[in-house]
């Protein structure tokens, strides 16, 4: 066996160990519906299973009381324009998790559990959804990084990418969260932008558009992401203007990815109208960010969620950003630069 081979199988086994030893001590016995996970996930029973979206605390199920005193808690809130209660949260993970929502649904009518949206088997289908969009996510990375790096590279770089950041924590601890979802449709929109900027090909932009239409109903500051295809790999001034030529050039292929992006990102326009009267609404009610004060150090580096202290192997990705003075030219890797402070919300 050829040695890089052996290498990627090397890695590959560190891997799942490590997972197994991971889930065993942190996350066999953890709740999933709390918090941000069950205000993701709560569009699915409410509009499929108990027609009750703008008045989840009103159910016939009975519901475990955790939940059932999230969505207490939910009617106690300000109330949208039309007098709903509903989630602040927008509908990507949810999406993204309904094909996993669907086999737990069967599996609860199979298996005679109650089919509540809150029983056993769809916990388990949440959990699942996590671990395999995180596994896809990896998938998709290596991929990517094979175009320009040799494979005991790219492997080193996948272990580290797992081992050093919250990879796991989110995978297998944490599920429900829209981390895993993020991780894959982050690198799908990388691996599609390359193809589409390569091979302007109808298919990709429809591609693209999709992944960044999810991407943005999971965390509309995601938005920013629209950006990918117009800046990413871009140095001096004039590829800008190269890659806006290409862009005009091959607009017939951009409309249906556009139209892809609408398609996807409909159904929470048309829920917040239904629900909230409005086709842009801003759910977060009394919430905001303070732009005037941003958080730069703590968001970075400090123990309260700072980027870096869960995830300190970004410091070596963010110094061979801008360190790197030889190898391979790797336009995906070339830093697109945002001025979006850090800021915490009021």
């Amino acid at each position: 066996m050829p040695p890089h081979r052996r290498l990627t199988w090397a890695v590959t086994g560190v891997l799942a160990l490590g997972a197994v030893l991971f889930y065993t001590h942190f996350g066999r016995n953890d709740s999933v519906l709390y918090a941000d996970a069950l205000g993701y996930y709560s569009y699915l029973p409410a509009l499929l299973l108990h027609h009750n979206a703008g008045r989840m605390h009103e159910s016939e199920a009975l519901l475990p009381a955790s939940i059932q005193g999230y969505f207490e808690t939910l009617s106690q809130q300000p109330r949208s324009p039309n007098g709903h209660a509903i989630t602040q949260y927008t509908c990507g993970v949810a999406l993204m998790q309904l094909p996993f929502f669907a086999v737990g649904h069967a599996w609860a009518l199979i298996t005679r559990e109650p089919a509540t949206g809150y029983s056993a088997p769809y916990l388990s289908a949440i959990r699942w959804s996590s671990v395999v969009y995180s596994i896809l996510g990896l998938w998709l990375v290596y991929r990517l990084l094979r175009h320009y790096f040799p494979e005991a590279t790219v492997m080193v770089t996948l272990g580290l990418l797992a081992a050093g950041t919250n990879f796991w924590w989110f995978a297998l601890h944490q599920a429900g969260m829209a981390h895993p979802q993020a991780f894959f449709l982050v690198a799908a929109i990388l691996s599609l932008a390359r193809q589409a900027l390569q091979q302007p090909d109808k298919a990709y932009f429809v591609g693209l558009g999709a992944c960044l239409g999810l991407l943005t109903l999971m965390r509309p500051t995601d938005l920013l992401f629209l950006l990918v295809p117009l800046l990413v790999g871009v140095g001096p001034w004039v590829a800008f203007r190269h890659r806006l030529s290409f862009l005009v050039r091959n607009r017939r292929a951009l409309i249906p990815g556009a139209l892809a992006f609408v398609a996807v990102i409909l159904p929470q326009l048309l829920f917040w109208k239904v629900y909230a009267g409005q086709w842009i609404y801003y759910s977060y009610i009394g919430q905001g960010f303070d732009w005037g004060n941003p958080h730069l150090i703590a968001g970075v580096f400090g123990f309260n969620n700072g980027w870096l202290a869960y995830s300190p192997v970004m410091v070596l990705a963010c110094a061979g950003l801008f360190l790197r003075a030889s190898g391979p030219s790797i336009p995906l890797a070339k830093p697109v630069v945002v001025p979006v402070p850090v800021a915490l919300a009021d």
